[in-house]
């Protein structure tokens, strides 16, 4: 298992509760791929420099998971199906940043 930082930018105009939910979903869909939720934090609410999908806000939500390198293609397509997410971002955490 490796550790990874998760941001995920969800759509601003999508409701609390279909937010928390999609949250939530995002950590079952970990799980369910024998990984492990470290932190979850929610950054909130953020203008963009640029429009995202025709967005020009989003919610920022950040993860740090614990996750075999194996099923990291299989949480990524998870992700990019996932319309109410405008964009994410997957990175391998080094030894220094942990």
């Amino acid at each position: 298992m490796k550790t990874y930082e998760l941001v995920l930018i969800i759509n601003a105009q999508l409701e609390a509760g279909k937010q928390t939910k999609l949250v939530a979903d995002v950590s079952k869909t970990v799980k369910d791929l024998g990984g492990e939720v470290k932190k979850e934090d929610k950054l909130g609410l953020k203008e963009f420099a640029y429009p995202i999908k025709k967005q020009l806000q989003g919610v920022y939500v950040d993860f740090e998971l614990n996750l075999d390198p194996a099923t990291v293609k299989k949480l990524e397509d998870k992700l990019a199906t996932e319309e109410s997410i405008l964009r994410h971002l997957l990175v391998l955490k080094t030894k220094g940043e942990e």
